[in-house]
């Protein structure tokens, strides 16, 4: 059996980003090891929050508890502003263990400046995460930034 849901579903295609500014290609595997080792010292109380950090030829990965703290650093290539966005590490993991491609590519659109001129956070808009190359299936995954 089955049942209608009453009202509206939710437009989505608010939330989808049109286009990104920052884009960057990760090795799917070395991702979702660090996001699961970062992952182990996020507080489950707010959400297990991993910060992702961009700067030039690096993306930081990073949690604390009262417990103590992690952080991982993957080389890779990117040259643009400094940029720190928080997102849920199951989310993160849900998707890396399904998308099926060697290569990610992340993409963010940075929505304020820091305190610091030099660094850009991603506030309130999505990330888009996407596999590569993208010519193999074509779809996106979305996940919501988390209050770091």
């Amino acid at each position: 059996t089955s049942s209608l849901l009453e009202g509206n579903f939710p437009r989505y295609e608010n939330v989808m980003p049109d286009a990104c500014d920052t884009a960057v290609l990760v090795p799917t595997e070395e991702l979702m090891q660090a996001v699961r080792r970062v992952s182990l010292l996020a507080s489950d109380r707010y959400g297990r929050v991993v910060k992702v950090a961009l700067s030039d030829g690096k993306l930081d990965l990073s949690s604390k508890t009262e417990m103590g703290e992690a952080q991982e650093t993957l080389n890779i290539e990117y040259s643009g502003p400094e940029l720190s966005i928080g997102f849920n590490a199951r989310y993160l993991m849900d998707y890396l263990t399904v998308v099926g491609s060697p290569v990610v590519k992340m993409e963010l659109n940075p929505s304020k400046q820091s305190d610091d001129d030099r660094k850009l956070e991603a506030g309130d808009k999505p990330g888009q995460f996407k596999p590569e190359p993208d010519e193999a299936v074509d779809y996106r995954y979305i996940v919501m930034p988390m209050h770091l």
